[in-house]
């Protein structure tokens, strides 16, 4: 943490605000909407940029407001309007988090060797392999929205790279937890985590059937962080 500087606190802070607000959003959900209903032809608007400013500023998640907005508002116009608050919110995000850490995160992965390695694997290959992998960090729709805008940003994901897949929604990839084998469970805790993503850090290299191996290639390599990040936070 003392590493990471102001990055490392503000990580803390977006792991648990928009997790306790989100609930709170979720249980005001009746006066939330009879409050945008009563914005006539501007509700759209206004919840557009309500979404974008506190997704951004990680006070709330985006699938709390994504099923405000699908409950007033309807697919039709809902849907395009979180959009525009997906886009606006990981803008924001990406901005605050290279404020915030500026290049000490990646001076500390310079440090060392592993936390190099996954980087330049996942982010450093060029425009178009950081760009699939930045699509499919965005897949599980219960990946914390704040927290990986500032992952993307201070591990060094240039804009070019990292807008484009903003404009899809996680929760419109999503296809359920039901596809899990939970081999991605790599520690056994019946959840898929930090704590395996650290138990393959841990096992890098060639490592034949270990647990880290998640997908039995004989190595566990950057297939392997994809496969967790993949069903990160379900339960198994």
């Amino acid at each position: 943490m003392r590493d990471l500087g102001p990055a490392g606190i503000l990580a803390a802070v977006w792991i648990i605000v928009p997790a306790a607000l989100g609930f709170t959003l979720l249980a005001y959900l009746g006066a939330a909407s009879d409050w945008l209903n009563s914005l006539g032809r501007g509700g759209p608007v206004i919840f557009a940029v309500i979404f974008a400013l506190t997704s951004g500023f990680g006070l709330l998640p985006t699938y709390a407001q994504a099923v405000l907005g699908g409950w007033v508002f309807g697919v039709a116009i809902g849907l395009p309007a979180a959009l525009i608050g997906f886009v606006g919110g990981a803008l924001i995000g990406w901005c605050i988090s290279r404020l915030v850490s500026q290049q000490r995160v990646e001076q500390a992965i310079e440090r060392h060797e592993q936390a190099r390695i996954i980087r330049t694997a996942l982010v450093g290959r060029g425009f178009w392999k950081t760009l699939g992998i930045v699509s499919l960090i965005r897949i599980p729709p219960n990946s914390p929205f704040a927290l990986t805008n500032l992952v993307l940003a201070a591990c060094g994901v240039r804009l070019p790279a990292y807008t484009p897949r903003q404009v899809i929604p996680a929760s419109s990839w999503w296809h359920g937890a039901e596809d899990t084998t939970c081999s991605e469970d790599v520690n056994g805790d019946g959840q898929v985590g930090v704590d395996d993503l650290l138990e393959i850090i841990g096992k890098w290299g060639p490592c034949s059937g270990c647990p880290a191996d998640v997908d039995g290639s004989g190595e566990v390599d950057v297939n392997d962080v994809l496969a967790v990040l993949g069903y990160w936070g379900q339960d198994c």
